[in-house]
């Protein structure tokens, strides 16, 4: 619940109301996780891309089969799932 409510926030600011969702994010962050205000005001909040770069995932999937994080015999195709 914590983490949705500080997502909406930060969703939220990030549309531009940047000044009272940041007060509310610092507030959500005060109550939920007991941080004193004025350390709530020193966390940096997270951006997120809002598209996907399959270039740059499949990169991470090719790496993680070389390393043997994935099974060797799959190949995983990114942009064959995400369609791009």
């Amino acid at each position: 619940m914590l983490l949705r409510r500080i997502r909406e926030r930060h969703d939220a600011a990030q549309a531009g109301e940047d000044e009272h969702h940041r007060a509310a994010t610092e507030a959500a962050i005060e109550k939920y996780l007991g941080i004193p205000k004025q350390s709530a005001a020193f966390i940096s909040l997270p951006t997120f891309p809002l598209g996907i770069d399959s270039v740059r995932l499949q990169r991470v999937v090719s790496a993680m089969s070389r390393f043997g994080l994935l099974p060797t015999r799959s190949k995983f195709q990114v942009s064959s799932m995400i369609g791009g």
